[in-house]
């Protein structure tokens, strides 16, 4: 399985339509989801981003390419995989960033989506002999509170955003499949996979 970083959305290209696009996300439960979603909105007055690279509120842990008749099976598989799976603990600890691109919250302890990843590696044979390409498991999660920045905002922000804390800690109890047919569509959620108890 290829265990690159996915730091941004895993394509940028969808061949002749030839392949879905799919996300498999974790996402904050409501009390949270509204505090990240206030610290977005800041985010958007204090550098006057009018929304621009809008992130969406979860984290990646992993992506790959599928042909849409595949999807049942896919469905089924990740069912039986998931759940077997505990849920876990999240926490979310200040800020850092891409270059030049991005400013995130931090998720300093990733062994969770590791484990995710390499429960995924029967999805992956599967995939891999319906000549897609690999899974690709996030190896560095992180939660985006604003992307696509140019250059000059995003020194401005990791100047100002370096010296603030951050620190809250969400349960992920279940894992959201997300859709998106073309490369400039928006998501569509497709399934939720519910986890064991902890």
């Amino acid at each position: 399985m290829q265990t690159a970083s996915m730091q941004y959305p895993i394509n940028a290209f969808l061949p002749a339509n030839q392949f879905a696009e799919y996300l498999l996300v974790a996402v904050p439960g409501p009390e949270l989801h509204d505090k990240i979603l206030f610290e977005q909105q800041v985010f958007d007055q204090q550098y006057q981003q009018r929304n621009q690279g809008k992130s969406k509120l979860h984290i990646e842990v992993a992506g790959f390419q599928a042909k849409e008749e595949m999807e049942p099976t896919l469905l089924r598989w990740m069912h039986r995989i998931f759940s077997s799976q505990q849920a876990f603990s999240v926490p979310l600890s200040n800020y850092s960033g891409i270059p030049a691109d991005s400013v995130y919250l931090r998720v300093p302890e990733s062994q969770p989506f590791q484990q995710l990843g390499q429960a995924l590696e029967p999805l992956n044979d599967y995939i891999k002999t319906c000549d897609c390409p690999s899974i690709r498991v996030n190896l560095k999660p992180n939660l985006p509170i604003a992307r696509k920045l140019n250059a000059d905002t995003y020194l401005k922000a990791m100047m100002d955003y370096s010296s603030r804390s951050f620190h809250e800690i969400f349960e992920v109890r279940e894992l959201v499949l997300l859709r998106r047919k073309h490369l400039f569509d928006p998501y569509t959620q497709v399934n939720k996979f519910v986890l064991q108890p902890a």
